[in-house]
């Protein structure tokens, strides 16, 4: 499908930040062999996420999983890529958020996202538009 050869950009080694990782779903998608960090504010979601992290990344080499419940808390300059996936539709200040993104990549690095909504003066999303990318 479509994330899964959006996240071929991902390298092994890469340092990724999973911006609203939620239960985990985009780890399957991921290469074994990276430094993970995964973005969510529902606490209740940490251990899920950790357990699938665990389970996915099997190199010896790999360092820590790190979960942050803000983006914030990401050291400046510190991600090969930024992965998000549905996520912005859900945030209040979308400026904000991809500001944070910006602050967070190393220069070079990548933002890779899939999302369902459209910029409003875009018009409104239908299953008949197509869209120019």
């Amino acid at each position: 499908g479509m994330k899964k050869n959006l996240f071929t950009l991902v390298r092994p080694g890469d340092s990724v930040v999973d911006l609203g990782a939620g239960l985990g779903p985009n780890i399957a998608y991921l290469p074994e062999s990276l430094q993970y960090i995964a973005v969510e504010p529902n606490t209740y979601m940490h251990s899920a996420i950790s357990d699938k992290a665990a389970a996915h990344f099997k190199d010896p080499q790999n360092l820590p999983t790190l979960i942050l419940d803000d983006l914030r808390l990401a050291p400046s300059a510190s991600a090969d890529v930024v992965i998000s996936t549905l996520v912005l539709c859900s945030v209040k200040d979308q400026r904000a958020v991809l500001s944070e993104v910006l602050r967070v990549l190393r220069p070079g690095g990548k933002f890779l996202f899939v999302e369902h909504v459209i910029e409003p003066s875009q018009g409104y999303p239908s299953p008949f538009r197509s869209f120019d990318w």
